[in-house]
This record gives structure tokens, C-alpha cells and sequence, in this order.
């Protein structure tokens, strides 16, 4: 299985917290966590998914690096 598994954070009142999901090869979602309250936990969880399915893990909540001038 060539997919990966993505954290990602809610978006306020509808979904609080974090999640994480597990994405085929062509990109459509084939499932989504419960919520964590920490994104430590989250990770933890999505890390141990990905080992066992020997996957790329992808944080999503990661800021990108800004360079400023």
C-alpha cells in the first residue's frame, strides 16, 4: 500500500481538536480518527498507524518556514 497518513487539525466549534487520516495513493480519504485533544497524541496515534502500514506520515499542522527580509 503506497498512501500516507495525514495530521490535521479541526476547524474550531464543528471539529475541535486534532485528527489524523489515512489517504490512498490517488489521494481520496479512506478514514478519519477520533478527535485528540493534543496534538502529541494525535501524532502518537498517526505515527503508530503509519509503522504498521508502512506509510508516509504528513503533518499538516506544521507552519511553513517564513523568511523574512
Amino acid at each position: 500500500m503506497s498512501g500516507r497518513v495525514e495530521i490535521f487539525r479541526g476547524n474550531g466549534r464543528i471539529l475541535p481538536g486534532y485528527f489524523f487520516r489515512l489517504v490512498a495513493a490517488n489521494g481520496e480519504p479512506i478514514s478519519v480518527s477520533e478527535s485528540f485533544t493534543t496534538k502529541f497524541s494525535a501524532k502518537r496515534s498517526a505515527r503508530q498507524v503509519a509503522e504498521s502500514l508502512r506509510v508516509e506520515l504528513v503533518d499538516t499542522t506544521a507552519k511553513p518556514f517564513r523568511k523574512f527580509p
